[in-house]
């Protein structure tokens, strides 16, 4: 049952850890968002309709080839119990965390 909720935090990183793939290239930096964003119009991510996962956040570190993000989604409603990341950089690939380790 948590996996089934988490995919859509899964989902919903995934698509934010692209579009700051994204915004990367365009403009030679990660964004960093407020904890608590629900849309993002500037990088194209829009949660307000999901049920589980409807709000996120990003916070960057780092300057030029050592540069890194970490999106952080926590679960509601019956997904409380569950965050789920996505950690990605410059110079490596972007890591998700189902943030299913604590979950029964």
């Amino acid at each position: 049952m948590g996996q089934s909720r988490s995919r859509e935090g899964v989902s919903l990183v995934g698509a934010v850890a692209q579009a700051q793939r994204f915004h990367y290239d365009d403009l030679g930096v990660f964004k960093a968002i407020p904890a608590g964003t629900s849309n993002d119009t500037g990088l194209g991510v829009d949660a307000r309709g999901n049920t589980y996962f409807k709000t996120f956040g990003v916070t960057v570190s780092g300057y030029g080839e050592s540069a890194q993000f970490v999106v952080t989604a926590p679960g509601t409603d019956a997904a409380s119990s569950i965050t789920v990341t996505a950690t990605g950089g410059v110079t490596f690939a972007t890591q998700i965390d189902e943030g299913l380790t604590n979950f029964e």
